[in-house]
């Protein structure tokens, strides 16, 4: 198969609409993410394929519009634009460094729509060998806004005589093409990728491609290629199809319809097989579906979920957890003790921050977001000693209700104790909180009284202001 290699390839504009709401910390084929700082979406997948005495190693990419600022060019245009540091690395040596900037001129804000995102492809020539990848992708505009991956990925070696097959690749769509200038353009196809490998209502179709080497190797005139979706090793759906052996190598592609599929990770697998149907070579790779409509999503405390949560490190899962403990009740702490392992507790924030979620059709669950920039401005303005400030009493309080409207400091005087009070007119009528330094001076503020419905109450706390000598 001959193979024109775009280096620096452009970038495509595809709308996602209902499956966007999902960050992507999403498993690949071959890679395995090792680290992730995140507050940026960004999507990451990769495939192989066979060329010359190397391998074409391709990386599709997805920067979600929503999360990217807007820059004003001029009176009439606009521009978003992400940036892209990767480096490639093999054992110690350092392979490949560079930089890309993935710009877009916007010139109608009114009709944009920012639930799209933006697709990109980069294309390298790399020995078959072990390579560790790292990803920086940043909002061009305010680089604060970043995410990192890391991933370990295996080259294959296509200059075996065995049959073997490429990676398979999950996509969005797949038509025929003339334009050999598309980043997306491949053996007369162009082949839109799906970097987070999620799909859902609006997108009811799942494509596919993969290319098989060296099919003489079937020693048959005629040979099947079996296809088998499943989830949690059990099978969902199978079919095969037949084919005569007319040339050495074969790109096979196509269409699957996951429209009725309950919402969970899945699995494809292709395999080819001889005349016998005995399974000469398989490839298989992941993809997630989030149905609204199918029966298994009406409780989000679901066994199967996807997107930010599928592999999130037991590190982070376990913080996560602590730091919503401000929003729990009864009732969600009743469901939080049924999910004792990691895997449970990753579906239980899985299901309950969509409980929290007020826009599901959007990209972003605004509560969420708040609720993490609290804990973020507590830690910074509320930390006492060795106590990070969201788990204090005034960062409780931030948490929970937010910026008070007004805020009353009294500092500490020769017998008097240093206190604030937090106002808050827009809770129950209007309500106070007071925080006072109750050690004189060491700056640990606890709240001593509020006018707040189940919060403390003590109409008399100010006969503790007075410090006894």
């Amino acid at each position: 198969m001959k193979r024109t290699i775009k280096k620096d390839c452009p970038f495509f504009i595809i709308e996602m609409k209902e499956i966007l709401k999902f960050f992507s910390y999403l498993f690949l084929v071959i890679t395995f993410q090792l680290n992730c700082e995140e507050n940026l979406k960004f999507d990451v997948d990769y495939c192989s394929y066979k060329y010359d005495e190397r391998t074409l190693l391709e990386l599709y990419y997805s920067f979600y519009l929503s999360d990217l600022s807007l820059n004003k060019l001029d009176n009439q245009n606009f521009e978003l634009a992400g940036r892209l540091e990767i480096e490639i690395n093999n054992d110690d040596s350092l392979v490949l460094k560079k930089t890309y900037r993935v710009p877009l001129e916007i010139k109608d804000t009114i009709n944009f729509k920012k639930e799209q995102k933006l697709l990109g492809q980069l294309n390298f020539l790399l020995s078959p060998s072990v390579y560790k990848i790292i990803i920086k992708a940043k909002d061009y505009y305010d680089t604060s806004k970043f995410t990192i991956k890391e991933n370990i990925i295996d080259i294959k070696d296509y200059k075996t005589n065995d049959l073997t097959a490429s990676d398979l690749q999950i996509c969005v769509n797949i038509q025929k093409s003339g334009d050999s200038m598309s980043p997306f353009y491949k053996n007369g196809l162009e082949i839109t990728p799906n970097p987070s490998r999620l799909f859902g209502n609006n997108v009811p179709d799942l494509f596919y491609y993969i290319e098989f080497y060296n099919l003489e190797k079937l020693n048959s005139s005629n040979y099947k290629v079996f296809y088998q979706i499943s989830k949690e090793e059990q099978i969902i759906s199978s079919f095969s199809r037949d084919y005569s052996l007319n040339r050495n190598s074969k790109a096979e592609f196509g269409s699957l319809d996951i429209m009725n599929f309950n919402t969970g990770k899945y699995k494809l697998q292709i395999s080819v097989a001889d005349i016998s149907n005995t399974i000469k070579y398989q490839s298989a790779n992941f993809f997630w579906v989030y149905n609204i409509t199918s029966s298994d999503s009406q409780n989000i405390f679901d066994d199967t979920f996807s997107g930010e949560y599928s592999d999130m490190p037991e590190k982070f899962v376990n913080d996560e957890i602590e730091k919503i403990k401000y929003l729990m009740n009864d009732e969600l702490s009743r469901k939080l003790s049924k999910f004792s392992t990691l895997e449970g507790k990753r579906i239980f924030l899985y299901g309950f921050w969509k409980i929290f979620d007020v826009t599901p059709n959007t990209p972003n669950n605004e509560f969420k977001n708040e609720y993490f920039a609290r804990i973020e401005y507590s830690n910074k303005y509320f930390k006492e000693d060795f106590v990070d400030g969201w788990k204090t009493d005034r960062g409780r309080v931030f948490c929970v209700y937010g910026r008070p409207d007004e805020v009353e400091r009294f500092p500490l005087e020769a017998n008097t104790r240093a206190y604030e009070i937090w106002k808050y007119n827009s809770l129950e009528g209007g309500v106070e909180f007071v925080f006072m330094d109750i050690t004189s001076g060491s700056g640990i503020y606890q709240l001593v009284h509020s006018t707040k419905k189940n919060e403390l109450r003590d109409d008399e706390w100010r006969r503790r202001l007075n410090i006894r000598r």
